[in-house]
């Protein structure tokens, strides 16, 4: 007797690492996010950003030992 659906050990989709995020953006945004490559452009400008902030971080913290 084989089993069909449920869980089962190592059915489904393996694990990514990413979680889901839902927002709410214009049909403008909407568009221009598609245009330009979809969750992994928006993936890579929070990436910017992160970076951007600890570069920041990074510089204060220098300042303020010196």
């Amino acid at each position: 007797m084989t089993l069909k659906g449920g869980r089962r050990e190592g059915a489904g989709r393996p694990p990514t690492g990413m979680i889901t995020l839902t927002i709410r953006v214009s049909r403008e945004q909407r568009d221009a996010i598609h245009k330009n490559g979809g969750s992994q452009f928006i993936r890579d400008l929070i990436d910017q950003y992160l970076k951007a902030q600890k570069e920041k971080e990074n510089d204060r913290s220098t300042e303020n030992s010196n």
